[in-house]
């Protein structure tokens, strides 16, 4: 009789999430790579261009990133004037970044470009076979954290790939609704 974990693969499971992870990034690197930049640097242009005008803390907490790498990176796109903060006075503490018209562009760019790196993993995959694997996928998500819904719904936490949909024909499709709907359907 088969295993339980021979069904799941056991540890090929983590790989292949790593495998697909590290692809993406490296796409999006390489098509960075004239400008100087690198994934690191598009997750924050990305994160802006959905929700501009954030504070280094309140961004850091959209990606769920360390504050000192957000400073960091910030600081090399300032550099590269793909981003301006409001302050007026230099020596202030609190202020908030934006994209610069430049910034905006290139992260409409990198979002179209992510879509279809994304897309092609996809290539020859029917729509039912990925509504099917979407909803695995986040059964899975939901089985190793328990807590995912409140996560995604904190006023403390603002989970940048929360605000990411997907376009499913007449359907926008956003986690937190697909778990809550899949949990009113089990009541």
């Amino acid at each position: 009789m088969t295993q339980r974990e021979d069904i799941y693969w056991n540890t090929f499971l983590p790989a292949f999430f790593t495998r697909i992870s590290d692809i993406i990034k490296n796409r999006i690197t390489a098509e960075l790579e004239p400008l100087g930049l690198t994934n690191a640097h598009a997750i924050y242009i990305m994160a802006l261009t959905l929700k501009d005008g954030q504070t280094m803390v309140g961004l850091s907490q959209f990606l769920d990133l360390d504050t000192s790498n957000t400073n960091h990176v910030i600081k090399v796109l300032r550099e590269k004037n793909l981003v301006c903060d409001d302050r007026v006075d230099q020596s202030k503490k609190k202020f908030r970044i934006f994209l610069t018209p430049e910034g905006r562009l290139l992260g409409l760019y990198l979002m179209d470009f992510q879509t279809n790196v994304v897309n092609e993993c996809f290539k020859g995959i029917s729509d039912e076979e990925i509504l099917f694997m979407r909803n695995i996928m986040i059964r899975l998500l939901e089985n190793i954290d328990p807590d995912l819904e409140n996560y995604m719904q904190s006023r403390y936490q603002d989970p940048f790939y929360t605000y990411l949909h997907v376009d499913l024909g007449d359907e926008k499709f956003h986690v937190v609704n697909h778990i809550r709907r899949r949990h009113k359907d089990e009541e």
